[in-house]
């Protein structure tokens, strides 16, 4: 897990790709939070299951930079179906957060140690009507 506060070398990469298990939940607030707080980067993001949009494939590894996971789940899918890819990162987020949820948002604060935002916590909790 990444909340020792080395994160800002780690994501010095200009790539960065943010999975989790279907992309519906977890990886799009991920790459939501980063595009907003670290503008400097490029981000994608995608789900390892089958059957979902977004889905991961070589193209996307090959990419990416460096790829972040929510879990061990898709840290081993990565070393499981991919013999070449960028550095992993194990992020620590559970499957119990909701699609934009404040809880998901201020942990996302406390481990890219950025000061939390309420305002913009409050804009952008909860599915927008264009995003």
């Amino acid at each position: 897990m990444l909340s020792d506060g080395k994160i800002d070398g780690i994501i010095a990469q200009q790539k960065v790709l943010v999975l989790c298990n279907a992309n519906l939940n977890r990886s799009p607030t991920v790459a939501r939070f980063l595009r907003e707080f670290k503008k400097e980067l490029d981000i994608k993001d995608a789900g390892v299951y089958s059957g979902y949009p977004n889905q991961i494939n070589k193209d996307l590894v090959d990419w990416a930079d460096i790829i972040f996971v929510m879990d061990l789940e898709q840290y081993r899918f990565i070393n499981e179906h991919y013999e070449k890819h960028p550095p992993v990162f194990v992020l620590g987020v559970s499957d119990c957060y909701d699609r934009y949820g404040k809880r998901l948002y201020e942990l996302l604060f406390w481990y890219f140690k950025i000061p939390v935002d309420e305002k913009w916590i409050s804009e952008n909790t909860g599915e927008l009507k264009n995003g």
